[in-house]
């Protein structure tokens, strides 16, 4: 909020639009860094004397991620070369793929892909059950 005080100090003494902006950018789920996206945005941008709140919250920074269907479908229509187009990224632990441009512009992590080692199976015992016939030819010997 500092931000917006010293970038347009007329706002300052007015509580009750920063009030409204709270409310605003909580109810539209904005993360902190959303927010000073938004932010900058609005500082860069801004073309009358007094920003709206409208200027910020209108803004939208969200990027493209889709999951590994997604891609495969896309593939399937436009051929596998689509991936080349495409980075593995890791959001939250889980995978999602992304244009490769916005990788380097928003400071995502690339998927690790992680080797599990896995043991093989004990041997199991195997007990050969004999056969009847087995018994049969020891009692009769033959």
């Amino acid at each position: 909020m500092a931000k917006i005080i010293y970038a347009f100090p007329k706002l300052a003494g007015n509580t009750g639009w920063f009030d409204i902006l709270k409310e605003r950018v909580k109810e539209k789920s904005f993360t902190k860094k959303r927010f000073e996206a938004a932010v900058k945005n609005l500082i860069d941008t801004c073309e009358y004397p007094e920003p709206t709140i409208a200027n910020i919250i209108s803004f939208d920074n969200r990027i493209e991620m889709l999951t590994t269907n997604e891609v495969s479908d896309r593939a399937k229509a436009f051929g596998n070369t689509i991936w080349k187009y495409y980075t593995a990224v890791d959001i939250g632990g889980k995978l999602y793929y992304t244009p490769n441009s916005n990788v380097e512009a928003y400071g995502l992590r690339i998927w690790e892909a992680k080797r599990v080692e896995i043991s093989p199976p004990e041997k199991e015992k195997v007990i050969w059950a004999k056969s009847p016939f087995e018994e049969i030819k020891k009692k009769f010997n033959f």
